[in-house]
C-alpha cells in the first residue's frame, strides 16, 4: 500500500483479511483527526469504529484491563465528536456514528434504551431502539461498506449531480475537504494527468523522415530529420483527456474552434479576427477551459508572445482556466523552462499591462491558491507549472497556467519513424 491515501489505508487495515492490522488503522485514524484541515465526518466515523472492533477482540480474550482502556478512548473522542464535529454532519453521518457507539454499549452489557434516549435528547435525532435491538455488527460496518440493492441509484444521483457537488464529492472521497474551488482544482488535476502522460511519451512523439544529402566522397546520403508536429501530440492529448475523464466528469475536449480574436490583437492593437482555439474543455454544452499548444525547441520570443496573447485573447467566454501547453523538446529543457519563465514574468507582463491586462499574481503553482498537497505532490510535472492570476481591461479575472512538457528525456532509439514514400 506504498503511497495511498491514509483514509483508504485505514480501512484496508480494517477490513481487508490479508493486511488487517487494528493497531495501525488506530495510529493513522489519530493522525488524519489530528490534521487541522480534516473536518471529514468518515475519518471520525472509521476511528471509533476502529477502537469497536478492538474492544470487541478485548472482550473474546477476556481482558478486562484493555477493554476498559479502550472504552475510555471511546468515551473523549465521543466528547470531542459530539462537542465540536457532528453539529455539522448530515443525517446519515450522524446515525453512523452512533451505531457504532450503541453498539459498543451493547458489547458491554450496558442498558441500550436508555442510552439511545439520551443520545436523541443531546444531538436532536430519533433513533429507533428496536432496530439496534435487532442487529448488532451489521448496523456497525454500514460507514464502511456499500448497499448494493441501492448501489445503481446512487451512481445515478451522482452522475446527475451538478459540476460543483461532483467535484466536492470526488474530493471528499480521498478525505479532501474545504479547497477553495473543488471545480477548478478537479479540472486542473485531469489536465496536468493528460499532461504527465504525455511526457511519458518523451521523443516518441516525434516524427522521423528520411531526407538525401550531397556528400562530396559518398554521393547521396540518407539522414533522418526528427520534427515534433504541435496538432498530432495535441490530438493525442485530446483523445487520452477524453477517454479517460468524460465519461465520469462529463469533461471534453474539442479542437481547432473557432472564435475569440487573434493573438496579435491583444498586443499591438491590430484589427480583431476569428482565431482557432487549439483546445477548448467542455462540461456539457459549457466551456470551461481553453488550452493553447506550442512547440518550443528555444526561447523564441515571438512565438511565445503570440501563443499566450491568444490563450488569453480567445477567451471570449470568460471561464476562468486558460492553458499554455508548451511542448518543450530542447535537450537542455531546464535552462529552456528557465528563460521562458523570465521572458513571461518580465518582458510578458509588461506587454499585458500595456494593453489593458493586470498581472495581479504570478507564482510557482505548488505556491498557489489551488495547490493541494494531497491531490498534486505525486505528479512530478507540478513542478514545472507556473500559475497567473490576470485582470482584463473589463475587471474579469482570469486564472492562467503554464504548463512544460519535456518532451526530450528518452533516447532518440525510441524515436517512431514514418519513411517517405
Amino acid at each position: 500500500m506504498k503511497g495511498s491515501n491514509s483514509f483508504y489505508k485505514v480501512l484496508v487495515y480494517i477490513e481487508s483479511d490479508k493486511y488487517r492490522d487494528l493497531d495501525k488503522a488506530e495510529i493513522l485514524g489519530y493522525e488524519l483527526i489530528n490534521k487541522a484541515e480534516t473536518e471529514y465526518a468518515g475519518a471520525y466515523i472509521n476511528l471509533i469504529y476502529t477502537h469497536v472492533l478492538q474492544i470487541e477482540n478485548a472482550i473474546k480474550e477476556n481482558n478486562e484491563d484493555l477493554t476498559n482502556n479502550i472504552h475510555k478512548k471511546i468515551l473523549k473522542l465521543s466528547r470531542k465528536i459530539e462537542k465540536d464535529k457532528i453539529s455539522d454532519w448530515n443525517m446519515e453521518q450522524k446515525e453512523l456514528y452512533c451505531s457504532n457507539i450503541i453498539y459498543e454499549r451493547q458489547l458491554l452489557g450496558n442498558d441500550i434504551k436508555e442510552f439511545i434516549d439520551q443520545l436523541n435528547k443531546n444531538l436532536n435525532l430519533n433513533l429507533n431502539f428496536e432496530e439496534y435491538k435487532k442487529e448488532k455488527a451489521s448496523v456497525v460496518t454500514e460507514n464502511i461498506s456499500i448497499d448494493y440493492e441501492n448501489l445503481k441509484k446512487y451512481l445515478w444521483k451522482y452522475m446527475s449531480m451538478n459540476s460543483k457537488d461532483k467535484s466536492r464529492i470526488h474530493y471528499e472521497l480521498k478525505s479532501i475537504e474545504n479547497l477553495q474551488d473543488a471545480d477548478e482544482t478537479l479540472l486542473l488535476e485531469c489536465i496536468i494527468k493528460t499532461c504527465y502522460s504525455i511526457e511519458a511519451y518523451g521523443p516518441q512523439l516525434a516524427v522521423g523522415r528520411k531526407i538525401s544529402q550531397k556528400n562530396n566522397k559518398q554521393g547521396e546520403i540518407e539522414n533522418i530529420e526528427w520534427k515534433y508536429y504541435e496538432d498530432y501530440i495535441t490530438q493525442l492529448y485530446r483523445e487520452m483527456f477524453n477517454l479517460a475523464f468524460t465519461d465520469i466528469y462529463n469533461l471534453a475536449i474539442n479542437d481547432q474552434e473557432q472564435t475569440g480574436s487573434t493573438g496579435k490583437a491583444v498586443h499591438n492593437g491590430s484589427k480583431k479576427g476569428c482565431s482557432e482555439i487549439d483546445l477548448t474543455i467542455k462540461q456539457g454544452n459549457i466551456r470551461v477551459g481553453i488550452l493553447e499548444a506550442l512547440v518550443l525547441e528555444g526561447c523564441k520570443k515571438e512565438q511565445i508572445k503570440d501563443h499566450i496573447c491568444k490563450a488569453i485573447g480567445n477567451n471570449i467566454q470568460q471561464c476562468t482556466v486558460s492553458v499554455v501547453l508548451i511542448y518543450g523538446t530542447s535537450n537542455k529543457q531546464a535552462q529552456l523552462w528557465a528563460k521562458y519563465k523570465n521572458y513571461n514574468n518580465v518582458e510578458m507582463t509588461e506587454i499585458l499591462k500595456q494593453n489593458g491586462y493586470i498581472v495581479e499574481e504570478t507564482t510557482e503553482f505548488n505556491k498557489s491558491p489551488l495547490y493541494d498537497e494531497a491531490i498534486f505532490r505525486k505528479i512530478p510535472l507540478t513542478e514545472n507549472i507556473i500559475y497567473q492570476k490576470i485582470r482584463n481591461p473589463n475587471g474579469i479575472e482570469q486564472h492562467l497556467y503554464h504548463i512544460y512538457l519535456d518532451l526530450s528525456k528518452d533516447s532518440v532509439t525510441k524515436m517512431r519513424l514514418i519513411v517517405n514514400d
